[in-house]
């Protein structure tokens, strides 16, 4: 198997567990913001973002080394790819600050997990920027 598929089929994986803990989120921000019966299964919820984010850090770390270790014609970070994940760089770290904050250590106010759940909403959205110019980069090899 070529060793550039690894980053690709990685970061598919943690995109679903993603989605699945954004799903989870939801269920949270019904109940707390909007007055709604729902189940939040907060350990869960805790444990999958963990794992999504950071496989989400570590396959940029992975993609962005086997490109520039496999790829000679190619750096990673002037790629539009590269440059999008180096902007998704800090909300990735500012949705694992904020999500371990609030299972550690949850506050009274409601700021923190707005903040926290806006966050990940536009890593959500830059995830499907991302998935668009790695198809468009992979294709361009």
């Amino acid at each position: 198997m070529n060793l550039l598929v690894i980053h690709p089929v990685v970061q598919v994986i943690a995109i679903f567990l993603a989605l699945y803990t954004a799903y989870l989120g939801l269920q949270r921000t019904r109940s707390l913001h909007f007055g709604k019966q729902a189940r939040f299964r907060r350990d869960l919820h805790a444990g999958l973002g963990t794992v999504s984010l950071v496989t989400l850090l570590g396959g940029m770390a992975g993609g962005a080394i086997m490109a520039s270790r496999f790829l000679e014609d190619h750096q990673p970070l002037e790629s539009l790819h590269g440059k999008g994940g180096l902007i998704l760089l800090p909300f990735l770290l500012i949705g694992l600050f904020t999500g371990f904050y609030l299972y550690i250590a949850p506050p009274k106010g409601k700021i923190l997990s707005i903040i926290h759940g806006v966050n990940n909403l536009i890593i959500l959205g830059m995830i499907l920027f991302q998935v668009f110019t790695g198809i468009y980069f992979a294709s361009h090899l």
